[in-house]
């Protein structure tokens, strides 16, 4: 994290963080990691992909395939993006996204 410290738009510095983050099973703030990775290189086909691992483990699916569809759309010959595209489409056709708790 010292590299965050010292240039907090370090994108590649925020995505290794998130796969720390997700290794301990911090989905969520691993997901932020990513997301602000791929603010900071719209174009970071690697910081896609494992946000889009992310959401998987998390079971939403639908962003998932958004995530994994850009990766392609970047590189379509990541062969990751493409594998995990596949797997997240197979998961979300099965069980969809869950449902969404509304606060009252």
């Amino acid at each position: 994290m010292a590299s965050l410290e010292i240039n907090p738009s370090l994108a590649t510095a925020h995505n290794n963080l998130g796969l720390a983050r997700r290794e301990t099973g911090d989905y969520m703030q691993a997901i932020t990691d990513f997301s602000r990775a791929i603010k900071l290189v719209p174009n970071y086909v690697a910081a896609l992909n494992h946000r889009g691992e992310t959401l998987m483990i998390e079971h939403r699916y639908a962003e998932a395939v958004r995530d994994f569809s850009d990766a392609l759309a970047i590189d379509p010959e990541d062969t990751a993006a493409a594998r995990n595209l596949a797997i997240a489409n197979g998961l979300l056709s099965v069980d969809g996204d869950p449902p969404t708790i509304q606060a009252h």
